[in-house]
């Protein structure tokens, strides 16, 4: 099953995350494939502060940031980061930074 989410560029976090996926929803307009290269399960604290300023940058991305991009599928190569009492998984592309440049919203479900 090919899976698909509306990224978006320099989201400050997960509630302008959320309205900007609702407002693409609603419109119709075209999301985009991903594939997940590794999934981070962080501490809820540490995943609620993650949540809240993706423009930070996160340790827990820097190994993976040159590897993060789009493939030759056109598919954006994302982490998948949780936690455990979280019901979302937020989807970083961070194409050579160490922050989420490039992020998605989908539910756990």
């Amino acid at each position: 099953m090919m899976e698909k989410a509306y990224f978006f560029w320099d989201v400050v976090n997960i509630q302008e995350l959320q309205e900007k996926t609702y407002e693409s929803l609603k419109k119709g307009k075209r999301n985009s494939k991903f594939c997940i290269l590794e999934s981070i399960n962080l501490p809820s604290e540490e995943f609620y502060n993650f949540t809240r300023n993706f423009m930070k940058e996160y340790r827990f991305i820097t190994p993976y940031r040159d590897l993060l991009h789009m493939n030759k599928f056109y598919e954006y190569v994302c982490l998948s980061v949780t936690s455990s009492e979280s019901d979302v998984l937020i989807l970083v592309n961070s194409s050579g930074y160490s922050n989420a440049r490039n992020v998605a919203v989908i539910s756990k479900k």
